[in-house]
C-alpha cells in the first residue's frame, strides 16, 4: 500500500532532512518548491519550517502559486524549464516534465504516479512512498539522474515518440470506423 506509516507530517520531515542533506552535498544547487493547490502552500510552509535557515535564505525558492490563466502556465513552465531534475508527487507535475523533456523522479504518494511511470515504461523512475525508506532511495535515484541527465533525456524522447506513433494509430483507426458508418461517409 502507499504512504504506509507515513503520514503528511512525518513525511514532510524525512523530505526536509532530503533537502538539508542534499543542499549540504551540492552547495551549488538551488532547489525550486511548485506549490499546485492551495494545499500545498500551506505543506511548503511546514515543510519550509524544517529546512535550516541558511538554505531557506540561500539555495530554496518557492515558486508563485498562480491558479489559473495561460499566463499561470507558462510561469510555471517557465521555472520548470530551469530546472535539471524535478522531483514530484502531482500527476500533472511528472506527466508535463516528462513531455517537457525534464528528467523526473516520479515520487509515488499515491497509486497514481506509481501506474503512470509503469504505463510509460518508466518504472525505474519511480520511487514508492511506502515506508520511511523511500527516501534512501530518492537520494540514489537523484544521485543517478545527475550523473545521467542526457540518458534520460534521451529515453524520454524515445517514450515520446512511442506515445505519438500509438496515438496515431488509434486516431486512424478511429477514422477508419467512423467513415464506415454510413450517416458520415458522405
Amino acid at each position: 500500500t502507499f504512504n504506509k506509516g507515513i503520514d503528511v507530517h512525518r513525511f514532510n520531515r524525512l523530505m526536509g532532512q532530503f533537502i538539508n542533506q542534499i543542499l549540504e552535498r551540492h552547495r551549488h544547487w538551488n532547489i525550486i518548491l511548485f506549490p499546485n493547490t492551495p494545499q500545498d502552500v500551506v505543506v511548503l510552509g511546514l515543510l519550509m519550517s524544517i529546512i535550516d535557515e541558511k538554505y531557506r535564505r540561500e539555495q530554496v525558492i518557492i515558486a508563485p502559486f498562480i491558479s489559473h490563466g495561460q499566463q499561470a502556465i507558462e510561469a510555471v513552465f517557465d521555472l520548470k524549464k530551469m530546472c535539471s531534475c524535478i522531483i514530484g508527487t502531482r500527476f500533472h507535475t511528472n506527466v508535463c516534465s516528462i513531455g517537457m523533456n525534464i528528467p523526473t523522479i516520479g515520487l509515488a504518494v499515491h497509486e497514481q504516479i506509481s501506474s503512470l511511470y509503469t504505463e510509460l515504461n518508466l518504472a525505474e523512475r519511480c520511487v514508492k512512498v511506502d515506508n520511511e525508506q523511500f527516501v534512501d532511495a530518492l537520494f540514489d535515484q537523484l544521485s543517478g539522474s545527475m550523473e545521467n541527465l542526457e540518458g534520460i533525456k534521451k529515453n524520454y524522447r524515445f517514450v515520446q515518440r512511442e506515445l505519438e506513433y500509438q496515438s496515431d494509430a488509434y486516431y486512424e483507426k478511429l477514422k477508419l470506423w467512423l467513415f464506415s458508418i454510413p450517416l458520415l461517409s458522405g
